[in-house]
């Protein structure tokens, strides 16, 4: 997996930290699936499971799961963890495509 060239890519990327064992992260695995039925193809999905990549969960300094990042040209825009709301990543996301 090569986060670094994915994250560089035009399309912007939504990183979903998150582990099978984590209840808050099963719960918003319906929401992401809802939130990619919206964005469609303007938004590269990638989840990532912190127990196979140790030296990616390093290197982004996830403490706490779920951990959502996005990233547009590169740039990290955004980084939050815990629940969000459909509505609250649809605003973050839909503020970012747009531009």
């Amino acid at each position: 997996m090569n986060v670094q060239k994915l994250m560089q890519d035009t399309k912007p990327v939504l990183i979903d930290f998150s582990a099978d064992w984590c209840s808050s992260c099963q719960t918003m695995d319906p929401i992401l699936e809802e939130i990619k039925g919206i964005v469609g193809d303007d938004v590269s999905f990638l989840k990532i499971n912190i127990d196979k990549t140790p030296q990616v969960v390093s290197g982004f300094h996830i403490r706490s799961i779920p951990t959502f990042i996005f990233f547009k040209g590169g740039k990290m825009i955004w980084r939050k963890s815990g629940l969000i709301t459909k509505r609250e990543f649809l605003s973050l996301i839909q503020q970012h495509i747009m531009r």
